[in-house]
């Protein structure tokens, strides 16, 4: 899946920079309807997002749908 594999090479760039001293924002609209931010539910098939969200301390800040 392209998605996993752009997420693998964002991790390996973020670590190669040492990123974990940095401020790091993402914006754009990943469009994961069935990830509950509030709980961190989430369809195994999207496991690997979330596990990249935390290991980043990343957080979806609009828990809401936007139209």
């Amino acid at each position: 899946d392209k998605f996993k594999v752009a997420l693998k090479q964002l991790h390996d760039i973020l670590t190669n920079s040492e990123a974990e001293t940095k401020s790091i924002y993402f914006y754009g609209d990943f469009n994961f309807p069935k990830i509950n931010w509030n709980t961190k539910e989430v369809p195994e098939s999207l496991q690997f997002f979330i596990d990249f969200c935390d290991e980043w301390n990343l957080e979806q800040v609009i828990t809401r749908v936007v139209f």
